[in-house]
């Protein structure tokens, strides 16, 4: 499903700040403003969404994965979906792990592009009242008095300024939460990842699965993805930002490994014409504070994405979500002290998605910890954890295989069982990828 080019596009600048003030400004239309402002507006406040981009989700740096339960409770509808995905591939330093996800109808991942995605969120928006300024940058916010906020706005050589109550910052990682207010996330290099999409065209692609490659040269979470869409391949490459520094070339040098000389990954793309490459900082810790007087931080721009897997879809969207209830709350009651909107805050800290974040945060840094004396422990942990996972009453690795794997490289390079979820088992040469 593609929306009608018209949603958000060429509404200009020049004169947004004429009339009454807005009661909030959500700053950045992708899964998190979008959710929020459209609860907001819903609610029957006035909403300004706004976004650089010329529509929401064109300029994203993104695998486009989410599960079919936000799917669901966020009613988007299923034209928007590329590819269901059933199982996955993992090429790890010893072999390769095929993990087939259970039955159910919840547990398997879709893919969506997000322009089309984020699109669909922001048209909700607008239906439920919400203004949406699209091509519009916010260069400044200050705060004239608690519940009083001044938003410097431009397009071009356009500029104009925009009033309001309350403040939702959900403008990515490099924030002006953070550079304003000095809340939301720190882009600093030990909290940061970079990362970079190719997407590959691919006409009536028949891959139903998605891949990951794990990268040895780098520190944990480096790692790469090959995600399938109905007519593309979308390719993307995670490394922390203090590997980069350590190494400068570390980043080009891994990516042409993977796109032309890796077994796996480079038969996948070969030949096929590269049609999009972006680049992007990805956070990899979660901000400390989220709130302040007439403030409040959601997805990106408060730090909410895996530090593991690079997942961030669902954390924005839920964040928004929780950010818009102590919104309509705080509009209700007039009330926008830091006091009242600590609620946001602790409600979200009480949440399993939160909770979940929390847990691979602790697990990321503890693997960091113990890196110098085993490089590949994170590798190691993810694997037994999905093999526990899959497990379902069939066979599964022998002892004596996670054996080998958990003394990998001592031990030697394993031959690891391919793991179904079914039961059923066969067998991967470990020297697929060589040793590590």
């Amino acid at each position: 499903m593609v929306l009608a080019e018209s949603v958000g596009e060429g509404q200009a600048v020049k004169g947004s700040g004429s009339g009454e003030p807005y009661d909030v400004a959500v700053i950045g239309a992708g899964p998190a403003g979008s959710v929020a402002a459209e609860r907001i507006a819903a609610a029957g406040w006035k909403v300004a969404l706004l976004d650089k981009s010329e529509f929401p989700g064109k300029d994203a740096v993104c695998g486009g994965m989410v599960s079919p339960k936000d799917m669901e409770q966020f009613q988007v509808p299923s034209s928007l979906v590329e590819k269901k995905i059933e199982r996955s591939i993992a090429y790890l330093p010893w072999g390769s792990v095929e993990m087939h996800f259970p039955g159910s109808a919840w547990n398997h991942v879709l893919t969506v592009q997000r322009k089309h995605f984020d699109r669909f969120l922001a048209e909700k928006a607008v239906r439920s009242g919400a203004r949406l300024l699209s091509r519009c940058r916010v260069t400044n916010v200050r705060r004239e008095g608690t519940g009083r906020m001044t938003l410097d706005l431009s397009e071009g050589k356009t500029a104009g300024k925009l009033q309001c109550r309350l403040a939702v910052f959900a403008d990515g990682p490099v924030t002006l939460a953070r550079r304003c207010f000095g809340i939301g996330f720190e882009a600093t290099p030990d909290r940061t990842a970079v990362s970079v999409i190719c997407d590959f065209e691919c006409p009536g692609n028949s891959m139903d699965h998605y891949e990951a490659y794990y990268v040895r040269e780098a520190a944990p979470p480096s790692f790469a993805w090959l995600f399938p869409f109905a007519d593309h391949l979308n390719f993307g490459l995670l490394i922390p930002r203090y590997e980069m520094e350590k190494k400068p070339h570390l980043f080009n040098q891994v990516l042409e490994e993977l796109l032309h000389r890796h077994p796996a990954c480079s038969s996948r793309v070969a030949g096929l014409k590269l049609i999009r490459k972006r680049g992007a900082f990805l956070p990899m810790r979660p901000a400390e504070r989220i709130h302040d007087d007439s403030c409040l931080v959601a997805g990106d721009a408060a730090g909410l994405v895996s530090p593991i897997t690079g997942v961030g879809i669902t954390f924005a969207l839920h964040s928004g979500l929780a950010a818009a209830e102590t919104a309509v709350e705080a509009l209700r009651k007039g009330d926008f002290s830091a006091g009242f909107l600590s609620r946001y805050p602790r409600e979200w800290r009480r949440s399993r998605k939160y909770r979940k974040l929390r847990l691979m945060d602790l697990i990321h840094r503890s693997v960091l910890a113990v890196k110098p004396a085993d490089p590949q422990a994170l590798n190691k942990l993810l694997f037994v954890l999905n093999l526990l996972a899959t497990k379902s009453g069939g066979e599964s690795a022998r002892l004596a295989d996670l054996a080998r794997v958990l003394l990998y490289p001592v031990a030697g390079s394993p031959e690891v069982k391919i793991v179904r979820a079914g039961g059923s088992s066969k067998e991967s040469p470990g020297s697929l990828l060589g040793k590590g």
